[in-house]
């Protein structure tokens, strides 16, 4: 594994540093250094030009864990800003040689649909891999790579970088669109092999939908399949490996707007349906009630969490009555813990959380201690709803401040909702006391974990108060990933002493960006 030089695209290189800078992971709070960067991405790219001739930083991305309520964590690596413009340009010298599948997904719904249109179809098998970005082999996915594109210099840079990045030979990083061209390529052998068998086979990422003609055939299938995976060193995930009936297949993809109509309409006959309060019989329009089309499961997953771009889809200012109300009865139905399904109690909070803050509904902020301990992968729509909510005035803040000194008083959080929890507290404009969370911040900074220091520091930067020592030496202990968040915090605090502490010309530019705010 050598890397080569050769192999970077200069003529593209401001273009894809610019990327990589606006590119958003709805998982994580926003990097608010990759924002004052973004602002002059041509020094940015100077900057990184050399550091790019000498190839992969030779650090291992640091790990966050992502919290899945009771189904554990989703690690997301976090790597140097000169590894990840490196590793979308190398990824990008393969995509035009990949197969057109490969490189570009189709819709999630084509997806999800593509069964029912095969022939003589009874059954349907549904089932992912366990763990899958974390197992893929880098010799094999070196050797799919050059079978599909013959371009070793390209191929053999690639295998350098991963190897840096994860520390071994195993494995890609999680949520960035590199991954999705790497981790569709490594696993398309097997859909290849599945049809080549006789079993019409579908693939988005690791989630196969497989068809058949009898119960009979669709064992076999599955047994073919857990087959071919393991011949690349993955394994089927037993736990959500299901077989339809055609029929109930078809139903199920219309299971969270069915759950949903039931609970938003009033069906008495139906056990799901509560019924609206009286004052959401007054809300009038003539579409049923909907938060949006959404499959159970809470919380964001790899498919929505990327933003590629400055637009922000995460805000809408227009929220008409009917969605209004359905936000309202998702959490009703939320906080009566006997009125359905975990799971469609779940998606249907995530999905009314934001729109809960933009028609300022006090009901989450007041239960945000219970909604982040019971709820941990809805973190990212719970900061959503506190930034909209904090919009609404001066007494929605100081409801926010009060509860985040509350919050913050017990350990009760992940270090990933910790971050989550800082940035929303560095979003809110100084008040005139200093709040306990404040003291809370400056702790967070002197923190082990490197991402919530970072983003403690940030936070405190933000907010314009705090010990500008503190933060220094955090700058001085901050990981490379997370350097230049904790430095843009020192310049929040204190520009001079930034100015005259700064090591390099990323340094300067923060200074420079922050000084222009």
């Amino acid at each position: 594994m050598v890397f080569d030089a050769r192999v970077i695209d200069w003529q593209h290189l401001e273009q894809s540093v610019l990327k990589e800078l606006l590119l958003r992971n709805r998982l994580m709070p926003r990097r608010w250094d990759y924002v004052a960067l973004a602002n002059d991405s041509a020094a940015v790219t100077e900057w990184i030009k050399p550091h790019l001739r000498r190839g992969p930083s030779g650090r291992a991305a640091s790990i966050v864990l992502v919290d899945k309520d009771q189904r554990g964590a989703r690690p997301l690596h976090m790597m140097t800003l000169v590894d990840r413009v490196l590793y979308r340009l190398l990824v990008d010298n393969l995509r035009p040689r990949l197969p057109k599948h490969v490189r570009e997904r189709w819709a999630i719904d084509d997806f999800r649909r593509a069964p029912l249109d095969v022939d003589q179809t009874t059954h349907i098998l549904k089932t992912d891999v366990t763990a899958y970005f974390e197992y893929i082999d880098h010799d094999l996915l070196r050797t799919e790579l050059l079978d599909q594109t013959g371009d070793e210099l390209s191929v053999e840079s690639l295998m350098a970088l991963l190897a840096s990045v994860h520390g071994r030979l195993v494995g890609i990083p999680q949520v960035h669109p590199a991954s999705d061209v790497l981790g569709d390529t490594y696993i398309d052998p097997v859909r290849r092999r599945l049809i080549r068998q006789g079993y019409p086979t579908f693939l988005y990422a690791d989630d196969f939908r497989i068809t058949a003609e009898s119960l009979g055939q669709v064992r076999r299938a599955l047994e073919a399949c857990s087959t071919e995976v393991r011949r690349l060193g993955l394994v089927l995930n037993e736990r959500k490996t299901l077989v339809y009936r055609l029929a109930t297949y078809e139903t199920s993809l219309e299971s969270y707007a069915e759950a949903e109509a039931r609970l938003f309409e009033g069906d008495d006959d139906d056990p799901l349906s509560l019924g609206f309060p009286s004052s959401y019989d007054e809300v009038q329009t003539d579409e049923p009630l909907t938060l949006g089309p959404e499959p159970l499961g809470g919380g964001l997953d790899e498919n929505e969490a990327l933003i590629e771009g400055d637009e922000d889809p995460d805000r809408d200012e227009d929220v008409d009555a009917g969605r209004a109300a359905a936000a309202s009865r998702a959490w009703d139905v939320w906080i009566d813990e006997t009125e359905a399904d975990r799971g469609i109690r779940q998606s249907l909070l995530g999905r009314a959380l934001p729109t809960l803050g933009m028609i300022g509904d006090d009901r989450p902020v007041r239960n945000l201690t219970r909604l982040l301990a019971m709820e941990p992968s809805l973190t990212p729509e719970v900061a959503l709803y506190l930034d909209a909510y904090s919009a609404g005035g001066p007494v929605a803040r100081a409801s926010v401040r009060t509860r985040l000194d509350t919050l913050t008083a017990r350990s009760v959080l992940s270090p990933w909702q910790q971050m989550w929890v800082a940035d929303i507290a560095g979003g809110l404009p100084r008040a005139r006391d200093t709040h306990p969370y404040e003291g809370w911040l400056h702790d967070c900074v002197r923190s082990e974990h490197p991402g919530l220091a970072a983003t403690a520091a940030a936070a405190i930067g933000r907010i314009g108060r705090g010990d500008r020592d503190v933060l220094a030496a955090c700058v001085d202990r901050a990981e490379p990933e997370w350097r230049t968040l904790a430095f843009w915090g020192l310049v929040g605090i204190d520009a001079e002493l930034a100015e005259e502490v700064a090591d390099d010309m990323l340094d300067r530019q923060l200074v420079r960006a922050g000084a222009g705010q």
